[in-house]
C-alpha cells in the first residue's frame, strides 16, 4: 500500500520498471471512486485493466467513472477494461437467453412494458445494483432498446416504453 502522499509517484515508478515488450496488466482491487488519484494514470497505461466494480457504493457512478477512463473498444475492436462482475454475470445472461430461444417467448419479450430484476450487493436508491444494471443494458442492447433520458426507461424499437423495476434480494446482500 503506497502513502496518500506519494500516489503521484506511482506512475512514473511503474513505467520505469517495465519492459516494452511486455503487456501490463493491472488489477485494481481498490474501489472505483471519483477522486482517487491513482485511476487515471494506471487505466491510461494498461493493456488490460481488471477491476471488480460490484465493490462500488454507486453502481451507477462507478460504471460511469470506468467509462471516462477505460477503453472499451478500440480500432480494432479490442477491449483493456475486464469487470469482473460482467463475467460473472456470463452463466446468467445464456440462462436469460435460452428463455426466450423460442419465436413466441421473444415476441412476447419484445413488446414487455415493465421487467423487475431482483438482485444482490450495494445498490442505489432505486435498487440497481452493478449486476442488475448490468443485465439490464445488455438486455436492451440485445433487444435494440434505446434510452430515454429518464433513468430505468427504455423505448422499444416500436415506439412503446420499458420500464425496468430494480430490486435488492435482502438475502443476497
Amino acid at each position: 500500500e503506497v502513502p496518500p502522499a506519494h500516489h503521484e509517484m506511482v506512475p512514473t515508478t511503474l513505467l520505469q520498471l517495465l519492459r516494452g515488450d511486455v503487456p501490463l496488466y493491472v488489477w485494481w482491487r481498490r474501489t472505483l471512486t471519483q477522486d482517487d488519484p491513482l485511476l487515471t494514470p494506471l487505466s491510461r497505461m494498461s493493456d488490460r485493466f481488471v477491476f471488480n466494480s460490484s465493490n462500488s457504493n454507486d453502481p451507477r457512478k462507478a460504471l460511469a467513472r470506468v467509462a471516462e477512463q477505460v477503453s472499451f473498444g478500440d480500432a480494432e475492436g479490442l477491449s483493456r477494461g475486464r469487470d469482473l462482475m460482467w463475467v460473472r454475470l456470463d452463466g446468467w445472461r445464456e440462462m436469460v437467453a435460452s428463455y426466450f430461444d423460442p419465436p413466441r417467448a421473444l415476441a412476447r419479450l419484445r413488446r414487455c412494458a415493465r421487467l423487475e430484476i431482483v438482485s444482490g450487493g450495494t445498490a442505489t436508491p432505486s435498487g440497481a445494483t452493478v449486476a442488475s444494471a448490468y443485465l439490464a443494458g445488455w438486455l436492451a442492447s440485445r433487444l435494440e432498446w434505446t434510452p430515454t433520458g429518464r433513468q430505468d426507461v427504455w423505448r422499444r424499437p416500436d415506439g412503446g416504453e420499458v420500464v425496468f423495476d430494480f430490486e435488492v434480494d435482502p438475502i443476497l446482500k
